[in-house]
């Protein structure tokens, strides 16, 4: 770690902000694949809103953190590893771009244009290969760690990660399943012309 970049964070303090950060960008990725490949329904529709919000309001800490992240990094690092990460950026600076873009446009147009979610999708599923590329090795390296309380303190925050990924995944199913079906399909009378309602 190059020791002159670290911010004035307690260790354990940006640990736990990196893991929440973590957590709600896993949900994103999730919950955006949810959006793309499950079939038209309530839960997919309160997926999108869900979505969007957590999306907005996690910009700027998200921001904050990520950027923290980067100052850390080793500057001697090069090779696959720093391509990885570089490319992991940039890809998570597409995705949310477009994903601000199709906001903007669901918000003050009419129309999301096609462009945007073909780019804000592929660049989600970039920025997770990278994102899943950059955790596993921390992950084989904190279970292969030997038991010290900063372990003790990193299984908590990944419990913290946790339950930032499923606190929206169960706010989802709540706003969905507290969606009244209706009980029977009402026709129009025979006399009711269309013209007039």
């Amino acid at each position: 770690m190059n020791q002159e970049k670290q911010n004035q964070l307690h260790p354990d303090v940006r640990s736990l902000l990196t893991w929440l950060v973590s957590g709600t960008l896993f949900y994103l990725l999730l919950s955006g694949a949810f959006v793309y490949w499950l079939p038209f329904s309530v839960y997919s529709q309160y997926s999108v809103i869900v979505h969007t919000v957590v999306g907005i309001a996690s910009l700027l800490p998200g921001s904050w953190i990520v950027f923290l992240h980067w100052r850390r990094r080793d500057g001697t690092v090069v090779g696959a590893p720093a391509i990885l990460a570089n490319l992991t950026v940039v890809l998570l600076v597409a995705c949310v771009a477009s994903g601000f873009i199709i906001v903007s446009q669901s918000v003050f147009g009419t129309a999301v244009q096609s462009i945007w979610w073909l780019l804000h999708q592929l660049s989600a599923i970039g920025f997770g290969i990278g994102l899943l590329l950059h955790m596993l090795p921390i992950l084989a390296r904190y279970r292969s760690s030997p038991p010290t309380e900063r372990r003790l303190a990193r299984r908590w925050f990944i419990a913290a990660a946790v339950a930032v990924l499923a606190a929206p995944l169960a706010a989802t199913s709540w706003l969905a399943g507290d969606v009244e079906s209706p009980s029977g399909f009402q026709a129009f009378s025979d006399d009711y012309d269309w013209r007039f309602g």
